[in-house]
């Protein structure tokens, strides 16, 4: 577990450059899907539109640019929602990032009391229950170490003059 405090984060982008490279890839392929389906439909009036009369025809033309007006309407909406989406996908796993550098620098400079405490279901919650194993083992391992070097009342303690 990788602790019991409720934690908040304060911002949804953390990492500027990978979630937002992470988002507009995600929109990017969001725009391919878009404009493939698109060709699919082209692609299927067309056929239709070679064996069809002159009035079929200009039916059959006027859906073509009508699709294309409702494709480009529906990406227009969707498209911000998927970029959104894409950010707070990327918070899930890159949110963490920062409380963990933090406890990395205290655990380099001898404070084995650090803890990561993350919110329940982030992506990385079982890393952060790994790096406050360890640290709880280091600090073991510390106090041990001060415990053996201390003097106890049954040893003489020598002083050097």
């Amino acid at each position: 577990m990788s602790g019991t405090q409720k934690v908040q984060r304060r911002t949804t982008v953390v990492e500027k450059r990978l979630q937002y490279g992470f988002a507009v890839k995600i929109l990017v392929v969001h725009a391919i899907v878009a404009l493939s389906y698109h060709a699919a439909v082209q692609i299927r009036i067309s056929k239709h539109l070679s064996v069809a009369s002159e009035e079929q025809g200009i039916l059959l033309s006027r859906l073509m640019s009508d699709s294309f007006f409702t494709l480009l309407v529906v990406t227009a909406i969707t498209g911000p929602l998927v970029f959104l989406l894409a950010l707070w996908q990327s918070n899930r796993l890159l949110g963490p990032l920062p409380r963990f550098r933090r406890a990395f620098s205290q655990l380099a400079q001898g404070d084995f009391a650090v803890r990561v405490v993350l919110r329940p279901g982030d992506t990385l919650e079982p890393f952060a229950d790994c790096f406050n194993r360890a640290a709880e083992t280091l600090q073991g391992r510390g106090e041990s170490s001060e415990k053996m070097a201390q003097p106890t009342a049954e040893e003489p303690v020598e002083q050097l003059v």
